[in-house]
């Protein structure tokens, strides 16, 4: 489980040399699948990179607000996807009618609480965070959600070969359960399938799809 240790400007230098194996074209499935059809939440992604996944859920008529250590990964996301913006309170913010659309840059451990959230969805942030650095992820989630909200989690499983390379880090149900449960959040498997996207890079990849909640 050890990898290696990843520093804020590893991540940076990642998106300036294009390794951003992580990036997906379309929206991720466990959203998809598990995304409340009854509500329109406010819904904050860690470490979110340029993911579509924050478009789909701002088509929905939520509010949407993100933490990214890169600025270029932030300036992609609005170019690629031709989102006019403008800076408003320290985030890019889009100025569109029907996305609102609000990212930060800088360290997602100093992302401001004073706005909480219904919905975090975290497809590739915990995975990405050092395992040492697991536990005060967990804390900083807490104060980030809502007492009736919930975080969608993706926790990755790799196979033997692959297991202590990183990132993304293995993280099983029990070292989701160790950060989570001592700060007092329930922790609850929602399903389970296997990613073959990846098999050359990152071997066969289990994904646990978790839900956490007060």
């Amino acid at each position: 489980m050890s990898g290696v240790d990843m520093k804020l400007d590893d991540w940076n230098q990642r998106w300036v040399d294009k390794r951003t194996g992580w990036h997906k074209s379309e929206v991720n499935p466990t959203l998809e699948k598990y995304f409340p059809t009854d509500a329109k939440p406010d819904t904050f992604f860690p470490l979110c990179g340029k993911t579509l996944d924050m478009i789909w859920v701002a088509e929905k008529g939520c509010k949407v607000r993100g933490a990214e250590f890169s600025q270029l990964a932030i300036d992609q996301f609005f170019e690629e996807n031709s989102i006019e913006n403008k800076e408003e309170n320290g985030f890019r913010q889009s100025t569109s009618k029907s996305l609102d659309i609000g990212l930060k840059q800088g360290d997602f451990f100093e992302f401001p609480e004073g706005e909480k959230f219904a919905l975090i969805f975290d497809r590739g942030s915990m995975v990405a965070v050092n395992p040492s650095d697991r536990e005060k992820y967990a804390e900083k989630i807490k104060k980030l959600l809502r007492s009736d909200g919930k975080v969608l989690l993706s926790a990755i499983s790799r196979d033997e070969e692959h297991l202590k390379n990183g990132p993304p880090f293995h993280l099983t149900l029990e070292d989701v359960k160790n950060a989570y449960e001592k700060i007092g959040m329930k922790v609850n498997l929602l399903g389970t399938y296997e990613d073959r996207s990846s098999l050359e890079r990152l071997g066969l990849i289990t994904i646990n799809e978790i839900e956490i909640t007060f």
